[in-house]
């Protein structure tokens, strides 16, 4: 896996598994423990995704990277 901001990785434990994002400068983070997926946040709020209708409805048409 890649981001924008280093390198991530998975690790497959009973305890310590999750994902770790490598810095450029060789630190490690933690990911799960800094911020609740957006899944968590739903589920918690009681809300859900909308649908892509429901999106256009609410902010219209967002162009896309490859849309000018």
């Amino acid at each position: 896996m890649e981001d924008r901001h280093g390198k991530l990785i998975r690790v497959d434990h009973p305890e310590y598994g999750g994902v770790y994002e490598v810095n450029p400068g060789g630190t490690l983070l933690l990911e799960p423990s800094v911020r609740p997926s957006a899944h968590d946040i739903l589920a918690e709020a009681g809300g859900r995704r909308l649908t892509p209708e429901e999106f256009e409805a609410e902010f219209g048409h967002l162009p896309s990277d490859d849309e000018g």
